[in-house]
């Protein structure tokens, strides 16, 4: 069994893309189909950046990242420089591979383009959170020289969730 070796493309895919529906269809199929519709409900789609990691011309990892204010998420005010400006964040909200692409250098990608991509946008960092089952994301931000914060999610009185918040200045 030979191994061949793919390009791996990364683009950017604004909501407009010809393919868009291609992003979606795969955001749906990896149960991530509902980010999209809490940017538009939250009223930030303009702030709102889509990788597509493609192999062969075929969609089989997806990345969206929301650009904000360092702080409000957190409920602090915003945190500034010592010249007064905002520090902005790339928020990574969606990152997946299809499994039978996964380890395949994907993933790593489409994580180094956001990197350099919050970079050209003026952010101070990139942040996302990872539940503690993923693994593989574990090692592609470590790979990368993320540092790691475990934290609770909590969503009510009853209910949070333990996983860990990746941050890498840019």
């Amino acid at each position: 069994m030979t191994n061949k070796q793919h390009k791996i493309d990364i683009e950017h895919w604004p909501f407009d893309h010809s393919r868009w529906s291609e992003w979606q269809s795969l955001a749906e199929q990896v149960k991530l189909g509902h980010i999209i519709e809490g940017c538009r409900k939250q009223q930030i789609l303009e702030q709102t950046y889509c990788l597509a990691g493609l192999i062969d011309q075929q969609i089989v990892g997806l990345l969206l990242f929301v650009v904000q204010p360092i702080g409000p998420e957190m409920d602090i005010p915003m945190i500034k420089d010592g010249a007064g400006n905002i520090l902005t964040e790339a928020k990574i909200r969606a990152f997946e591979v299809l499994e039978s692409y996964q380890r395949r250098g994907v993933g790593t990608a489409l994580q180094q383009e956001t990197l350099a991509f919050a970079r050209e946008l003026g952010c101070y960092q990139v942040r996302s959170r990872s539940e503690l089952d993923k693994t593989a994301n574990y090692s592609i931000k470590m790979k990368l020289g993320f540092g790691m914060h475990p934290a609770f999610r909590v969503f009510d009185a009853e209910s949070k969730s333990a996983g860990v918040y990746w941050v890498k200045a840019v």
